[in-house]
């Protein structure tokens, strides 16, 4: 016998086993959409042991699955290692994330009617798990897999430009993300990364205009705010750049970059202080910005010189 993860009871039929795990299937997706995502995973868990448990030792739980009982099982499980894997990428948990995308992509486990459907999406979730650590011949392995398997997708385009963008390879992000707008024109993240791109490209009027039509879609994104500055900074546009930082600041108050641009901007416009100030609060957000106590010491020098003001 086993026990029902969801009430601690004993199960002794099939119609049971199912039961308990469509409810704690269901239960996860609730709490995944509701941003919690440890529990979201505790759920999954507890579905996909509940389900491994019984199919591993039949003879002990003393439930005898038909052929009907086998493919709702089959699906419960399938469902719960790929809600468990989104949900653990979302936790920023990729090593675990990966496992669980692999395990779907498993020749036996890949035949499950609904896994085929999110085929592509599973290489997709998988390629971006494995370029936030930074393993990026797998990450563009598994997203080249995604956009075949996708027929070309606008979400598969994106995320293989993301990773074009981490490798530093800024043309070929921007052909993916020109690939993925030309898809889905109504995309408004693929404006802002398109627009980073230009940006690192060395194109900061074309930057302009692709998170120009980003802050128009996502009012609140700082990020794109802070982009956008940079590309003002860039074109000598100095009031736009300082008005665009501030901006981003007043949408995320613990944004370390947009502190650090504008202490750039500050120092750039003769104001020590304000540019020390900024590089301090961009430190004390996030001290691994080595750059910024350069930035600092050499703004500190000159300001710290001039004679004390005297009343």
């Amino acid at each position: 016998m086993t026990a029902d993860l969801t009430t601690g009871a004993t199960i002794t039929h099939a119609p049971q086993l199912m039961a308990g795990t469509k409810r704690l299937l269901s239960q996860g997706i609730a709490y995944a959409q509701a941003q919690n995502f440890d529990r979201a995973i505790a759920c999954f868990s507890h579905s996909i042991n509940l389900i491994t448990t019984t199919l591993k030792q039949p003879s002990q739980t003393q439930i005898r699955l038909t052929e009907i009982d086998l493919i709702s099982t089959d699906l419960n499980l399938v469902q719960s290692y790929y809600h468990r894997g989104c949900a653990r990428c979302r936790i920023e948990n990729y090593s675990d994330a990966i496992a669980d995308f692999t395990y779907l992509l498993q020749p036996t486990v890949a035949a499950n009617a609904w896994a085929q459907t999110k085929h592509a999406e599973i290489y997709i979730h998988r390629g971006n798990a494995h370029r936030r650590l930074g393993n990026y011949v797998q990450s563009l392995n598994d997203l080249n897999q995604g956009i075949e398997k996708s027929a070309g997708s606008a979400q598969s385009y994106s995320c293989r430009g993301l990773l074009q963008l981490d490798k530093g390879e800024f043309e070929r992000a921007i052909a993916d993300f020109d690939q993925a707008l030309s898809l889905h024109p109504t995309f408004s993240q693929g404006y802002l990364w398109r627009g980073f791109a230009s940006l690192r490209c060395g194109q900061p009027e074309q930057s302009l205009s692709y998170l120009t039509r980003a802050i128009e879609a996502i009012p609140n994104c700082a990020e794109a705010y802070n982009h956008r500055g940079v590309a003002h900074f860039q074109l000598q546009d100095l009031a736009s750049a300082q008005a665009d930082f501030e901006q981003a600041i007043r949408l995320q108050p613990d944004f370390a970059e947009a502190y650090s641009n504008r202490g750039n901007l500050r120092q750039h416009l003769g104001d020590c202080g304000g540019a020390i100030t900024d590089y301090n609060r961009a430190i004390a957000l996030d001290p691994t910005l080595a750059e910024l106590y350069f930035n600092r010491a050499t703004t500190a020098q000159p300001y710290e010189l001039q004679p004390a003001s005297i009343d």
